[in-house]
């Protein structure tokens, strides 16, 4: 059952259901496992369905919490089917970014591209972390 409060979207694995939720922890650890720059691209793949190995990784990081025995080997193992891992990675994302009333709703039907297109804009200045200089820092006396 899906809490949106929690951020929690059901995703079936094997005839069981499992909990994913993409709270820091989960987003910084698919950060972690695909490399900094490479974050939104990986995003990208997993939620076009173009690469399994992204998909099993993120929904590894989002079951974590819950399932801390469904590591990426559990995953790939399992092979859930890939459009319903899609549509549970859409939808937690979603959460994640927005809350619990997830991504807000157009005045007109939404196209699908169109939509993916601004989830990932937002996934990419959600994740584009910068440091500043040492020299912009307040307590560095510049």
């Amino acid at each position: 059952m899906t809490n949106r409060y929690k951020a929690e979207t059901p995703l079936e694995i094997a005839g069981k259901t499992y909990r994913l939720v993409f709270d820091y922890e989960a987003l910084a650890r698919v950060k972690a496992d695909v490399g900094e720059g490479h974050l939104l691209a990986a995003i990208q793949l997993a939620l076009k369905g173009a690469e399994p190995r992204i998909i099993s990784l993120m929904l590894a990081a989002g079951l974590a919490r819950h399932h801390p025995e469904m590591t990426f080997e559990a995953v790939w193992k399992a092979s859930p089917p890939i459009m319903p891992a899609i549509d549970a990675l859409n939808l937690a994302l979603a959460y994640a970014l927005f809350g619990p009333k997830g991504e807000p709703e157009e005045q007109t039907k939404p196209n699908p591209p169109k939509r993916m297109a601004r989830l990932l804009t937002r996934l990419s200045a959600l994740f584009a972390w910068r440091t500043a200089p040492a020299s912009g820092h307040p307590s560095s006396g510049g």
